[in-house]
């Protein structure tokens, strides 16, 4: 990963190692996946859940914010997967 965001790079990195939000697939490679998703929650990580129906229709629909859904265990689904170090969630 390259990050060259006109001289933001410092905040970017300053959130980076905080927040990470993924696609994850375990339809891809099922044990790839569930050992990035244990390696991150050993570096003290959580992992919420990021509402989403990947269809075109779904994100032109207003709606107000899903509120996060806090995962233990990798999901067995195509899901966007909020990684965050930080004590509170928005």
């Amino acid at each position: 990963m390259k990050v060259d965001v006109e001289g933001a790079e410092l905040p970017v990195l300053r959130d980076l190692l905080d927040n990470l939000v993924v696609e994850a697939n375990p339809d891809d490679d099922l044990d790839g996946w569930r050992n990035k998703f244990e390696r991150l929650r050993a570096a003290g990580f959580v992992a919420y859940e990021i509402a989403s129906e990947y269809d075109k229709a779904w994100y032109l629909d207003w709606r107000r914010p899903s509120p996060l859904r806090r995962v233990e265990a990798l999901p067995e689904h195509f899901q966007d997967l909020l990684f965050t170090r930080r004590q509170t969630v928005p």
